[in-house]
């Protein structure tokens, strides 16, 4: 799902971040159990990557997809909690933080993330902010 979202037309290997496939690298999914579906349908996905913010101990978080058919609709900001809520059940680590794309803004700041004022270009994605 990341990479139809984010990398349209790559390969799953060029759709990885650096860090995803340490054994220390969490990866959520998140399904919907459709009527009369068989399966499940896949419709939001994160990594958290662990690492350093301001020299701390810290998760960041990579890659939140949301299925587009899907999108607006809470499902990707109850996820991100779930996810989050895991994390800080699971580690010691509780300091989160994310580099997003401006036109995130609103998504995040409902959420309660603190917008920091550092603003850079990601190669071949654009102006990003970090948030914590």
């Amino acid at each position: 799902m990341r990479r139809d979202v984010f990398f349209p037309g790559k390969t799953l290997d060029q759709a990885r971040y650096p860090g995803d496939l340490d054994p220390m690298a969490c990866h959520f999914a998140g399904y919907l159990k459709l009527k009369g579906q068989a399966d499940d349908l896949l419709v939001a996905c994160v990594s958290m990557l662990i690492g350093q913010y301001e020299s701390r101990p810290a998760w960041r978080i990579r890659g939140l997809a949301v299925h587009e058919a899907y999108r607006g609709l809470d499902i990707g900001s109850t996820f991100l909690n779930d996810a989050v809520r895991r994390i800080c059940m699971d580690t010691p680590v509780h300091l989160i933080w994310c580099a997003a794309k401006d036109d995130t803004y609103g998504f995040y700041e409902k959420l309660g993330w603190k917008l920091v004022d550092e603003v850079y270009l990601m190669q071949g994605a654009g102006t990003h902010f970090k948030r914590v």
